[in-house]
């Protein structure tokens, strides 16, 4: 699956930009595109709201 992030504010080493970023096959291949939206990819206008990375919460009560 091909995902074309468009219009976000990238959270990257602490400042906002401007991005576009594309997934290729659940992984980001590139944090900066440009150029025309590659064929079969979904296009998610996030229309200025803010993107970054997902995190994994590994705090855990009682885990043994």
């Amino acid at each position: 699956m091909k995902i074309l992030i468009k219009n976000g504010r990238v959270i990257t080493d602490g400042k906002t930009e401007k991005k576009d970023i594309y997934i290729k096959d659940g992984i980001i291949f590139d944090d900066d595109f440009s150029g025309d939206v590659p064929e079969g990819c979904a296009v998610l206008d996030v229309c200025g709201k803010y993107v970054s990375p997902g995190f994994i919460d590994l705090h855990v009560h009682g885990g043994g």
